[in-house]
């Protein structure tokens, strides 16, 4: 926050825009272990037509990280029964939670919908 108490918390966002009944969001995660200062946790936040529907801190030990201090491709969100007469809208957020260097990065890997 900044010295008027507004967020200033970085927020990294894609958005698909998209018409079909449903859609799966997979990620990479990245641990900072060669980075003390990174510490705490970050925020990931789905939104599907501008409301939100899933929201997740991202915190290390939650993850299984491999030796070169990532995971695997993982789905992350996923939401189904949707109007396929429409177009829909799928954003994800990722904040740091008020945090300079989160301990966790998260990479989009990609995006699925049906």
């Amino acid at each position: 926050m900044d010295d008027s108490g507004e967020d200033t918390s970085p927020v990294l966002s894609a958005t698909l825009n998209f018409q079909g009944t449903g859609a799966a969001v997979y990620c990479i995660f990245f641990i900072r272990i060669l980075e003390p200062r990174s510490t705490g946790p970050a925020n990931l936040t789905f939104f599907v037509d501008g409301t939100v529907h899933s929201t997740k801190r991202v915190r290390p030990e939650d993850y299984s990280f491999n030796s070169n201090n990532f995971t695997p491709r993982r789905q992350e969100f996923q939401v189904s029964n949707l109007d396929p007469d429409v177009m829909h809208s799928l954003r994800m957020e990722w904040t740091h939670g008020g945090v300079t260097k989160p301990a966790v990065a998260v990479a989009l890997d990609s995006i699925e919908f049906t």
